[in-house]
């Protein structure tokens, strides 16, 4: 073995026939260290190159061996040195004792110097492997925090490519719908109407998709804060009924609502987060449903705290969700359906909208589905009613 290679072995023992015939024993294998008492030995260990491993003896004048290891053990540089603890002592409590502070075998005295080298040898291999071991833990961690730094980036990078993207779409799309509607209202024939219609309905179905991505985005931001302000429930409730109902009846499917507040009931609360909450389950519940209805409630509900909440349930005998895809379509661009057996449409980002939103404004979404049997969602906010509403 190369001198220069060899482990190095610090031998604490204040008995200079000890510390002899170690030496003559060790050298062949191990760099040699010595100290007579424990003092000597602290200040060794601290320094570099830094013992591989310390046989330490127990009985020593001043600073015993117990009282080093602790030493050791305290240290951040130290603590991770091997200490084999060597005793003439014959009481078996002095072993454990020795293993409680830290140490990581125990010999006797006189020495069976075969089985203490063998011992010696099984402890650096097992500190070899530790650190190589922990050397393969942080490379692995460096790796993993330079993957997930390039992850983040990248996230950051789509989402200001989405941005930019969709508002660049809602631009001329805005113009395109709004000069075709100009144009419907001008002399046409029925074939040309049904085309613009055509066009219209297209547009406003991309549209959709722009505005859905421009919330994701939002939805998103590390700067996006929940706005609290009063507004009327009601008109709340009645705008998401007016944008859905005829979507619903326009599929044959019934659209029912039930309120159990006054019209006149303010709340404190972000209107418009909750609003597109509310929108994208509506729209999935219209969308999945081609039979039988959709069932839109709003209740009032003490919560836990005894604070007032409110909880819209909602409610279809749509197609339901498979068990084991009711936690995935929370995730961003994941869609029920294969791609190649797709028959709705969507960019898969309206429930992912909805959780996040739903966690931003601190409140609670469940889901309960059956597949072929319809789904049942409901979602609970702390929303204060303010005096005079």
């Amino acid at each position: 073995m190369n001198q220069e290679t060899r482990p190095q072995i610090l031998v604490v023992d204040d008995t200079l026939e000890n510390l002899d015939i170690l030496i003559s024993y060790l050298k062949s294998d191990y760099k040699v260290q010595v100290a007579v008492n424990g003092e000597t030995a602290l200040q060794l260990a601290a320094m570099e190159p830094q013992p591989d491993l310390i046989v330490l003896d127990i009985l020593m004048p001043g600073m015993n061996g117990y009282d080093v290891c602790s030493k050791l053990k305290e240290s951040e540089q130290t603590r991770d040195i091997p200490v084999i603890f060597a005793t003439a002592i014959q009481d078996e409590s002095c072993e454990s004792m020795g293993l409680a502070l830290g140490a990581v075998d125990f010999v006797r005295k006189p020495f069976d110097l075969g089985i203490l080298k063998l011992r010696i040898r099984n402890q650096l291999e097992l500190k070899k492997y530790r650190d190589r071991l922990e050397d393969l833990v942080v490379a692995k961690t460096a790796q993993l925090e330079s993957a997930k730094n390039h992850a983040v980036a990248g996230d950051r990078a789509k989402s200001e490519f989405l941005s930019v993207i969709s508002h660049e779409l809602r631009t001329p799309l805005n113009g395109i719908i709004g000069f075709s509607n100009l144009l419907i209202d001008t002399p046409l024939d029925s074939k040309q109407k049904e085309m613009l219609n055509i066009v219209l309905t297209l547009g406003y179905a991309l549209s959709e998709l722009v505005s859905d991505i421009i919330d994701f985005v939002r939805s998103e931001g590390e700067q996006v804060r929940a706005e609290k302000k009063s507004f009327l429930l009601a008109e709340l409730v009645n705008e998401l009924v007016v944008k859905l109902a005829p979507k619903a009846l326009e599929k044959g499917v019934e659209f029912k609502h039930v309120v159990d507040f006054k019209d006149t009931m303010l709340v404190r609360g972000d209107r418009k987060k909750l609003f597109l909450i509310l929108k994208h389950l509506l729209v999935n519940a219209v969308k999945f449903t081609h039979t039988g209805s959709v069932f839109f409630r709003v209740e009032r509900k003490i919560l836990n705290d005894n604070s007032d909440g409110i909880c819209f349930f909602i409610q279809d005998t749509g197609v339901g969700i498979p068990k084991e895809k009711q936690e995935i379509i929370f995730q961003r661009f994941t869609q029920l359906e294969p791609s190649k057996d797709r028959r709705h449409g969507g960019l898969g980002l309206g429930l992912t909208i909805c959780r996040q939103y739903t966690q931003l404004l601190g409140g609670d979404l469940k889901l309960e589905s059956v597949e072929g049997q319809g789904t049942r969602v409901s979602v609970t906010f702390l929303l204060p009613e303010v005096s005079g509403g």
